[in-house]
């Protein structure tokens, strides 16, 4: 009887626990974070100060960034993609975003938003 009770409180526990680890795991998974006006508004003044750039430019450059940011989830999001196709596909987007940044910005700003990595890579494959 003492066991049967012993046995019946370990398997809830052990269903708590799993409960517990599930919705854990499932705030922390990585899915895209919806940005709020107020967060958009805040990256763009963001861009617009680092960059000293007018309002319609730090726009763009705000877009720019979003975009590449939830094209690079998406690709790493499918796990059908092998290693290889997922890094071209990233230094693709990667490429694009970076065209785009030298369409509407200086040199030095340029150097001030995208990393020197993306940059020695885009001057490696020209």
């Amino acid at each position: 009887m003492v066991y049967q009770i012993l046995n019946q409180n370990m398997k809830f526990q052990a269903v708590l626990l799993f409960l517990v680890v599930i919705c854990t795991a499932k705030g922390y998974s990585q899915q895209p974070i919806a940005q709020s006006k107020e967060n958009k508004l805040q990256l763009r003044q963001f861009f617009q100060a680092r960059l000293q750039i007018d309002s319609a430019r730090a726009a763009q450059v705000s877009q720019i960034q979003e975009n590449y940011k939830s094209g690079v989830y998406l690709v790493v999001a499918d796990t059908s993609l092998s290693e290889a196709v997922r890094r071209a596909r990233i230094n693709a987007i990667m490429e694009v975003k970076n065209q785009k940044l030298r369409q509407i910005l200086s040199q030095a700003q340029q150097e001030k938003i995208i990393p020197s990595s993306e940059r020695v890579v885009n001057s490696s494959i020209k």
